[in-house]
């Protein structure tokens, strides 16, 4: 049954596109018109169920399956007698696609981090009651989201109704990526060697098993590493003329490919027998993520004033009052009510942290993680990880690509090197700072005053998308604060410590414990969203592992 635009399913899934086609069925975006929410519905093909039972068997047990690298299974169904499952919609794209337009392999550094998230999906997968063993990874089957993961797609329900048939076992294996061992008989009947070398592993009791998804997990890494698909399992049996991947990719690390080529052994023997195996193998030659050399400077005393601390100008706010938050309908229920806040002191920075700034920090800290991120919406802000430095011709722009944790490093690395008590800015005094009139004892709906002015501030005024950031200051005077800080509207979002929690605000509530799991609490808005965004209430909220092209962030200070 083909599913068509517009179509609702179970009387709760609108079909809104369809993603994609293949041996086992067909996928589509829906809507779940119920809960509000898009999702993947997975039409399984009819004729590779067994029975009715034995779907909803399989379906249940891949349903409570829950790990951080596979999309989650939400509902499964018959309708006119086909099945379908329904999972999480994972944003990001799949890895063959990301290839597109490269010239050159992926870096050694992202796939090492892919391997491991999909061999942890796997040892996950593969220690469940009965096993579930996925058979088609390849990297159509791999999405790298935003954050850089690795999700595993398609770890299929007919593997599992199935696993007792041949017939249609060629329906389950893509060429290249495929071991030997799952081939059936009748695809090697043009081959007699290859029919032989399987025959015998067969009765030896080798079929397909935990090494399978090693072999798929190889042969993807092999890809990742060389842009290449690797040669056919079949003819690599008759004659094995695998290209060695450091011809393609000399940074490779020797490990790396070592633990590849061991994956793609012909012989499932030869092979880890185990993704944890594989994994252990990689973790054991991988490096802990260092610690950053700091150059310690015994601690100030509290400012009392503006400060200059490394290059950048902290502006001094007094303690008092304010009022937070705000009671215009147009702003969403985070934003409301408006409530009085008061706070002690602090000094925060007139301008982001640019990239200029960020670059002292990376220098001080050769083992530190450059921003990057290997998605296309990043590659004007990546940083050159081979040379550590930043996007030529962007030293004044805001740095991006930087997790909540990297902000909170560069505050403790600021801190040890210039003595001041730096860390990023609660959400109160972040917003005290963007929009407070002291004088007039009012909030400003933006930095300059009530009336949105597109020249004050680097905003999507107009829906024509804006792709740029701009130098930090570029606004500035117009576009200051009533303290005067620059880019509180626009241009990049920024991160604060706080947890994203309803108002109203209170600093003794949890939100500002840095050891709580949770999304954190972003302000100002960003060059890619509009003027409602841009206002000085309004609050998003982001996982604090996230690496986006508009987050940036500015520190704070300790002030007495």
């Amino acid at each position: 049954m083909t599913l068509h635009e517009g179509m609702v399913l179970n009387e709760q899934y609108k079909v809104l596109r369809p993603l994609g086609e293949g041996g086992m069925g067909a996928t589509y975006l829906v809507e779940d018109t119920q809960l509000g929410r898009q999702c993947v519905i997975k039409e399984v093909l009819s004729r590779h169920t067994t029975s009715r039972e034995q779907f909803q068997r399989e379906a249940r047990l891949l349903a409570n399956l829950r790990h951080p690298n596979l999309p989650v299974v939400y509902h499964y169904f018959f309708h006119k007698d086909h099945p379908y499952i329904v999972m999480q919609f994972v944003e990001g794209t799949t890895l063959d696609r990301l290839r597109e337009g490269r010239s050159a392999p992926f870096e050694p550094h992202d796939v090492l981090e892919w391997a491991k998230d999909l061999l942890d999906a796997l040892h996950y997968m593969h220690g469940q009651d009965p096993p579930v063993i996925h058979r088609d990874i390849k990297p159509q089957n791999v999405c790298i989201t935003p954050e850089g993961n690795a999700v595993l797609l398609d770890f299929g329900i007919a593997r599992q109704l199935n696993k007792s048939r041949t017939s249609t076992a060629a329906q389950r294996l893509t060429h290249g990526y495929a071991p030997v061992e799952q081939y059936p008989e009748e695809e090697l009947a043009h081959a007699p060697p290859v029919r032989r070398y399987v025959e015998e592993l067969r009765s030896e009791g080798i079929r397909t098993g935990p090494y399978t998804d090693v072999y798929g997990v190889g042969a993807t890494l092999y890809f990742a590493l060389t842009l290449m698909k690797p040669m056919d399992a079949c003819m690599r049996v008759l004659e094995d003329e695998l290209k060695p991947i450091e011809e393609t990719n000399p940074e490779a690390p020797e490990f790396l490919v070592d633990a590849v080529m061991k994956a793609l052994s012909i012989d499932p023997r030869e092979r880890f027998q185990t993704a944890a195996a594989m994994l252990a193998a990689l973790q054991s030659e991988t490096a802990e993520i260092p610690t950053v050399r700091l150059h310690p400077r015994p601690p100030r005393a509290l400012p009392t004033r503006d400060v200059e601390v490394l290059g950048q100008e902290l502006i001094y706010i007094p303690n008092g009052e304010f009022l937070m938050g705000s009671d215009d309908p147009r702003l969403k229920d985070a934003c409301h009510p408006q409530h009085t806040v008061a706070l002690g002191p602090y000094c925060i920075a007139r301008s982001p942290v640019t990239n200029a700034h960020y670059q002292r920090f990376i220098d001080n800290s050769p083992d530190y993680r450059v921003p990057h991120n290997p998605m296309r919406f990043a590659q004007r802000y990546n940083w050159d990880r081979e040379a550590r430095t930043y996007p030529r011709g962007l030293e004044d722009h805001p740095v991006v690509l930087v997790t909540w944790q990297d902000a909170r490093v560069y505050c403790r690395w600021l801190t040890q090197v210039t003595g001041y008590q730096c860390r990023l800015p609660s959400e109160a005094e972040w917003e005290k700072a963007a929009r407070w009139d002291a004088d007039a004892a009012r909030a400003l709906r933006y930095p300059w005053g009530d009336e949105f002015d597109e020249d004050r501030c680097n905003v999507d005024a107009h829906g024509e998308l804006r792709i740029e950031s701009s130098p930090a200051g570029r606004y500035s005077p117009d576009g200051d604060s009533p303290y005067g800080l620059v880019d509180m509207a626009g241009n990049v979002w920024e991160w604060t410590g706080s947890l994203y929690q309803p108002y109203p605000y209170g600093f003794g509530d949890g939100r500002e414990d840095a050891n709580v799991n949770g999304d954190r609490a972003l302000r100002g808005g960003a060059y890619d969203e509009g003027p409602l965004l841009a206002r000085s209430a309004w609050r998003n909220s982001v996982r604090p592992d996230i690496r986006l092209a508009n987050v940036g962030f500015r520190v704070v200070c300790d002030a007495e």
